[in-house]
């Protein structure tokens, strides 16, 4: 056990010194505030993603998605993406490719030891889709999460919407509107389940868009947030049904 907890923490330790090493900079340093007065779509791949059909679009919002919702609105502006292994079971490599978002892919979560090889992108497919880099970690309940992802890790471990939700904090937009954000265990837009220990994964997810929400109260209380057709995140923030 001592020996998997000094391999996890040197582990984390190197990865940080890429991060000081302008990884970060170069792929987020030019977003910083850079949605000011806009309107952000943020989509998951929730039951709910259905209900945001094309009558009912935000138009001339940005949209940002993650993982399948690439297939479902390939019209995406940025495109977030942090489990290869699942971009290989969905099948969705060439809905990734064809899309014309800017691109984020994840080198693996700093809390995990093996992460930066089990969930990592091959680097011919970051290539293929002139992807940007990144981290995220959990950050434990003693740590506060950092607003600049410039010089830091982005928060999330339970899902990659959550390291989509910070970036799209960091731009400072006017207003986030969270779609398919369901936040439960009912599965994707697409009828497919989640997989198993799922009652746990999405108690972790609640926590961390408990945590979520309070970071956006104190460091950017000027962006409104709104929940579309909430399920799992009932109460959390602004709701509006569609």
């Amino acid at each position: 056990m001592l020996e998997s907890q000094n391999n996890q923490l040197l582990n984390q330790i190197y990865t940080l010194q890429n991060i000081l090493l302008d990884l970060h900079q170069k792929s987020f340093g030019q977003y910083g505030g850079s949605l000011k007065g806009r309107e952000v779509v943020l989509m998951a791949a929730g039951p709910t993603l259905r209900e945001y059909t094309e009558s009912k679009y935000i138009s001339n919002a940005i949209h940002i998605g993650v993982n399948k919702v690439v297939t479902y609105y390939p019209d995406l502006d940025f495109y977030f993406m942090g489990d290869w292994t699942a971009v290989q079971n969905y099948g969705i490599q060439k809905d990734i490719i064809s899309s014309r978002a800017k691109k984020f892919f994840g080198m693996g979560n700093l809390s995990d030891e093996y992460g930066t090889t089990s969930f990592a992108t091959p680097l011919d497919f970051v290539q293929i889709n002139n992807a940007s880099m990144y981290l995220s970690m959990h950050y434990a309940s003693h740590q506060t999460i950092q607003p600049d992802i410039s010089r830091h890790p982005l928060f999330g471990y339970g899902s990659i919407i959550i390291p989509a939700f910070h970036f799209s904090l960091y731009c400072q937009p006017k207003r986030i509107y969270l779609v398919g954000c369901d936040c439960s265990s009912g599965g994707h837009f697409d009828d497919r389940k989640t997989w198993v220990l799922e009652d746990l994964a999405t108690k972790r997810l609640q926590e961390e868009w408990r945590r979520m929400a309070l970071f956006a109260k104190y460091y950017y209380p000027e962006v409104e947030i709104v929940s579309i057709n909430p399920v799992g995140l009932k109460g959390l923030f602004k709701e509006m049904e569609l």
